[in-house]
C-alpha cells in the first residue's frame, strides 16, 4: 500500500514492522498529526501497531460500555482515550481506573481516526503517582522517534532514477519457513490470542506444557523478530498479525 509520495519516489508500507516490542512512546502530538483512517499510526513510513503515551485529564465522560478521558501533554493538542468495559476474561487484573480530572494517566493502547479525528483505543488506562514517569516518558518519546527514523533512513535506499517512480519492497516472512516448534508455538498464539489483549507468555508455556520451556521462549523470540507477532501491554504477551 502507497503510503506518500516523496520526490517522485514512492514508499511501500510493510505489512509488518518491528521496533522495540512493537510498543512506540508517542505524543500527544504525534498520534493527531499522523493517524490515518486507512493505515493507522504512521512514523517515518512505519506502521505503529502499539503506542504508550502520558497526558493529564482534562474531562471524563463515563458510559455503560466505555469511559472516554481527554488528556493533554501539552505538545499542542489533546486527544480523547476510549477505554471499553468488556465482561470478557481479558479484562481480569486491568479494571477501570479510579482516576479524577487533573490526573496524568498512562494510556497502552492503538491509535486510531473516525471522522477525520484522531483518538486512542485502550488496552490499559492506569495513573501516574510518580512525576519522574512523566519525564522518562517524554524521553522516550523523543529516542524512539529517532530510532524510528535512523531505521526508514537505513532501510529505504533508492537508486537515483530520473523521472521514473520507483518502489521499495519490504518482503514478508514466509509462516511455511517456520521449524515444527516454531509453527506450534505460532499457532498457539493464533488460536488464544485473539482477545483484546492477546496471550500472556505464562498461558502459552500452560498450553505447550509438553515443550521445553526455554525451546518455548526461543520460539517467541524468533517470531517476535520475524514480524509475525507483536506484544499489546507489555513484553511478555502476544497476538498474531494473522
Amino acid at each position: 500500500m502507497a503510503l506518500s509520495s516523496l520526490g517522485g519516489d514512492t514508499i511501500v508500507v510493510p505489512n509488518r514492522i518491528s521496533s522495540a516490542g512493537n510498543i512506540v512512546h508517542v505524543s500527544c502530538s504525534q498520534i493527531n498529526r499522523l493517524t490515518t483512517k486507512e493505515n493507522g499510526l504512521v512514523m517515518f513510513h512505519q506502521r505503529i501497531h502499539s503506542i504508550i503515551t502520558i497526558g493529564i485529564v482534562q474531562n471524563i465522560q463515563e458510559f455503560f460500555r466505555r469511559n472516554i478521558y481527554t488528556i493533554d501533554d501539552y505538545t499542542g493538542t489533546s486527544i480523547d482515550v476510549h477505554l471499553y468495559k468488556n465482561d470478557i476474561e481479558d479484562d481480569v487484573g486491568f479494571p477501570i481506573p479510579n482516576v479524577s480530572v487533573n490526573n496524568y494517566i498512562e494510556v497502552i493502547g492503538l491509535a486510531r481516526m473516525n471522522e477525520n479525528k484522531s483518538f486512542i483505543v485502550a488496552f490499559r488506562v492506569r495513573m501516574i503517582k510518580n512525576p519522574n514517569e512523566i519525564t522518562k516518558h517524554f524521553l522516550n518519546v523523543i529516542r524512539e522517534s529517532m530510532l524510528l527514523e535512523k531505521r526508514m533512513n537505513i532501510t529505504t535506499k533508492t537508486i537515483k532514477q530520473p523521472d521514473e517512480q520507483k518502489q521499495i519492497e519490504f518482503p514478508d516472512y514466509d509462516p511455511n519457513d517456520l521449524s515444527q516448534r516454531e509453527q506450534i508455538v505460532f499457532e498457539i498464539i493464533k488460536k488464544y490470542g485473539n482477545g483484546m489483549f492477546g496471550i500472556s507468555r505464562e498461558d502459552i508455556h500452560n498450553h505447550l506444557n509438553h515443550m521445553n520451556p526455554i525451546d518455548i521462549d526461543n520460539s517467541i523470540s524468533f517470531l517476535l523478530a520475524e514480524l509475525l507477532i507483536f506484544n499489546t501491554i507489555d513484553n511478555h504477551t502476544f497476538k498474531s498479525y494473522d
